[in-house]
């Protein structure tokens, strides 16, 4: 069954903090590819590959204190290696290789569409893209035909379409979910794949990629990692 950890800061260890639920409707235990998002001060962890095979559409609230819930709805399908992202008034976009992206309103507790990438999405994330006058954005990493492209969409504008904006040099293996983030300056996006870093940032007009100079120490695969802001003041290990 996987387990959810969270950070100790003051030891610098990561301490045991919860299992994941079993999948209630199936009576199978969530193996892995369990996309989350922070909602209402909780890790909001939903779908997931299952031991058995398959894929579920349930949800559960993990808390700081350890306290597990039920999420506050199913998923809209059955799903696993979708990407969450919290847009920029609190809804929280799901991204999926089903070429299939929605959006939550925890305000409504409902499900509302998202123009169709149409084909699969890798990951997705939220910034404000100066092509868009720096409104908030949602950027995925699609692939077909062995051809891996990067595509916006103004999502605040009424009858928005994605668009495309450029293509990586490499093809994406698997999903990303987590591989993606935000720029502190909250007008680029920072991507991780295999061991390189990636930046994009964006003018007026078009958006670029470029290789940070940082490497990971090795190479941790094609979907293993998962990156995260960590708090002020923290100080890696020497």
């Amino acid at each position: 069954m996987p387990a959810c950890y969270k950070l100790d800061l003051q030891s610098n260890s990561w301490i045991y903090l919860a299992d994941v639920p079993t999948n209630t409707e199936e009576n199978a235990e969530s193996c892995g590819w369990l996309p989350s998002a922070e909602l209402n001060g909780a890790l909001w962890v939903a779908g997931g590959y299952m031991i058995n095979g398959g894929s579920s559409d349930q949800t559960s609230l993990i808390y700081p204190n350890g306290t597990v819930t039920e999420g506050p709805t199913l998923l809209p399908e059955k799903d696993y290696g979708h990407s969450m992202a919290t847009l920029h008034d609190g809804r929280i976009a799901f991204c999926n290789l089903k070429s299939k992206q929605y959006i939550y309103d925890p305000a409504t507790n409902t499900f509302s569409t998202l123009p169709n990438t149409g084909k699969p999405a890798h990951g997705c994330v939220a910034f404000n893209c100066a092509i868009y006058d720096y409104r908030p954005t949602l950027i995925a990493i699609t692939s077909a035909n062995a051809k891996t492209d990067v595509e916006i969409l103004d999502y605040t504008s009424p009858d928005a379409t994605w668009e495309y904006v450029n293509s990586l040099t490499f093809t994406i293996e698997g999903d990303l979910r987590e591989q993606l983030l935000t720029t502190p300056s909250g007008d680029g996006v920072l991507f991780q794949y295999k061991a390189h870093f990636y930046e994009l940032s964006c003018d007026t007009t078009t958006c670029t990629w470029f290789i940070r100079n940082e490497d990971m120490p090795s190479s941790p695969g094609p979907h293993a990692s998962i990156m995260k802001y960590l708090p002020s003041g923290f100080k890696c290990p020497e």
